[in-house]
């Protein structure tokens, strides 16, 4: 994301919930690898939207949503599911993994 996008996101307010929707469990797994990708994007070197998500109840949601996912690899990994769907979850996973560590709620 560009720095103008950065402050887009800290002004608008809709933004934040429409991507923990996605990683809500409304939508596929690949809507979740988007939106996970994309708060990625926006925590990377954003202080003030890191500070807007750890003043908010999104980090709770996004900690839980890691723990979900995380789960949920495991036990698609064992079954015979897709592997577009493995990748759209293994994506999903490591990017929620690096949004955790850069909000800090562990």
């Amino acid at each position: 994301f560009a720095p103008e996008s950065k402050s887009f996101f800290v002004a608008h307010p809709r933004l934040l919930p429409t991507l923990l929707r996605a990683l809500g469990g409304e939508g596929s797994f690949e809507n979740a690898a988007y939106s996970s990708s994309a708060l990625w994007a926006l925590l990377y070197n954003g202080s003030k939207v890191q500070a807007a998500l750890r003043a908010s109840v999104a980090a709770p949601c996004i900690h839980a949503a890691f723990q979900r996912f995380s789960t949920q690899m495991h036990e698609t990994q064992s079954t015979l599911a897709t592997h577009k769907r493995i990748q759209h979850l293994q994506q999903t996973v490591q990017n929620l993994a690096i949004v955790v560590d850069l909000i800090e709620i562990n």
